[in-house]
């Protein structure tokens, strides 16, 4: 079990930066490195493409960034041919795609689903309120928390129904919750106590979003109904996690509701365009629920054979085998046999530059933009399956040796790191 976090530190005494709630280090210190960190990033995908295209690459992200436009879809990417023959068309699929009714909502895509979150809380958050934020794990992803800082209002985070109901019998200036299905460190909250808080949310007239991002895994790995079933006023969902969509937002909600964040979108220009309302509506139309049963059990496979090499290191939820950012240090530090001053973020993105660099696995920590928690997670989908079992465990072996030996190297690690 994860050590309990203070206020103001992670569970290794790093002091957090709380706008994205995990330790600076002296490497990535800010944003802007974290920013330059992804550059390196691909600029090894790059490098490994250009040899030997794209299948030289092993997607281990859960992400997957498809345009999957057609031949015949270039005529309606025109002005005029995409009013008449592609408006509309996606947010429809969509409606039935997260389980809504097409005559009570209506759907709004967006250029990301982190703009997606903006948005919605600027919309639903009242300004000098609190907002009360349900995770499994006290993950709230950063969007949905400047999301609330933009509409002024105070971010609580609740872990689980039992901390949001003291929260609500304890103070009366909660106007909006936020339920997270499943982090990004893919930590699942289970249906049943997303139910419950959006009932007792209603009972006390607390307006309800909730933030799916990773959906379309939720509803295979978990077997549960699609978020509009829980009746909040919006949900969102990621176009690109888990379906072969692209980077895109894709909100339901309320008539009125999405008719005003709508209105928002085009002012601040998050609104999605053409061709990728065309991504979107192949991704949800073409969905494969196939591939993501596939990598749960392939998943299941990978845990076992982690575990034959570091027993009780790893979590296993899903179709993700992972590392905490306390587990990665504290694997680190076994593997170097001394003490490492590197913080999780830092330790992360060198892991995975390591993954990356030697073994062409795409993994969350080489790629992601900055806010991004500190997590090493092996997602099995999409491509899991193009690489063994045996394999992923020896990348993961080989890269926790070479940064062991070098951890102690500043400058060693900041150019594994940044290039």
């Amino acid at each position: 079990m994860q050590a309990a976090r203070s206020l103001e530190c992670d569970s290794l005494g790093n002091p957090l930066d709380m706008s994205v709630q995990y330790a600076r280090g002296r490497i990535l210190r800010s944003n802007q490195d974290e920013a330059r960190r992804q550059q390196h990033g691909f600029d090894l995908i790059s490098s490994l493409v250009r040899r030997g295209g794209e299948e030289a690459v092993f997607n281990l992200n859960g992400v997957a960034r498809a345009n999957p436009i057609q031949p015949e879809d270039l005529a309606n990417l025109s002005f005029f041919n995409s009013i008449a023959n592609t408006r509309g068309k996606a947010e429809e699929l969509a409606v039935d795609f997260l389980g809504g009714d097409q005559s009570r909502h209506q759907a709004l895509i967006t250029n990301r689903l982190s703009g997606t979150n903006i948005l919605a809380m600027l919309e639903m958050v009242k300004p000098g309120s609190a907002v009360a934020c349900v995770t499994p794990d006290g993950r709230t992803h950063p969007s949905i928390k400047l999301g609330i800082r933009l509409a002024k209002g105070s971010f609580v985070e609740c872990v689980g129904y039992a901390d949001f109901e003291k929260l609500l019998s304890s103070r009366a200036d909660v106007s909006t919750v936020v339920i997270t299905t499943i982090t990004p460190q893919l930590r699942h909250l289970n249906f049943s106590e997303a139910e419950k808080c959006i009932a007792l949310a209603k009972a006390h007239s607390v307006r309800t979003y909730v933030d799916d991002g990773h959906g379309a895994l939720r509803v295979v790995a978990y077997d549960e109904p699609d978020a509009m079933k829980l009746d909040p006023e919006a949900a969102a969902i990621s176009a690109d996690k888990h379906i072969f969509g692209p980077r895109a937002g894709v909100l339901v909600g309320l008539n009125d509701t999405i008719s005003k964040i709508r209105a928002s979108a085009l002012e601040f220009g998050y609104e999605a365009q053409v061709p990728t309302l065309v991504s979107v509506y192949r991704g949800l139309k073409n969905h494969d629920k196939g591939t993501i049963r596939t990598s749960v059990k392939l998943a299941d496979q990978l845990n076992k054979k982690i575990y034959e090499k570091f027993p009780n290191k790893f979590y296993f939820v899903n179709d993700c085998v992972g590392l905490t950012d306390e587990g990665v240090i504290k694997l680190l530090t076994e593997t170097a046999g001394k003490k490492i001053s590197i913080v999780p973020q830092e330790a992360c993105s060198a892991i995975s530059m390591l993954l990356l660099e030697k073994y062409a696995m795409v993994t969350v920590s080489a790629v992601a933009a900055p806010g991004a928690a500190p997590y090493l997670r092996l997602v099995t989908w999409p491509d899991g399956y193009r690489i063994s079992t045996d394999k992923i465990v020896e990348a993961v072996s080989y890269s926790f040796d070479k940064l062991s030996e070098i951890a102690s190297d500043e400058s060693a690690v900041r150019k594994m790191i940044m290039g």
